[in-house]
């Protein structure tokens, strides 16, 4: 039954994406900021993963993917 709600059971999942421009040096400070985010998201109702990944060929770009339900 359609409620106009978007459905948050475990069987549909929502992703968030978010592409970070890193400052050429910082990328130490970027991976430890995104580890205490991790810790935080960790203990968030509905999180399943949240994952960093450097864009190949531009060491300034990281892509940011959260998971949740």
């Amino acid at each position: 039954m359609a409620t106009g709600k978007p459905d948050r059971t475990p069987s549909h999942g929502i992703l968030e994406q978010a592409v970070l421009s890193i400052t050429p040096g910082l990328e130490v400070d970027v991976e430890a900021a995104f580890a205490t985010a991790q810790r935080i998201f960790a203990i968030t109702p509905g999180f399943r993963s949240m994952v960093l990944s450097r864009e190949l060929g531009r060491p300034d770009t990281d892509l940011q993917l959260v998971r949740g339900y």
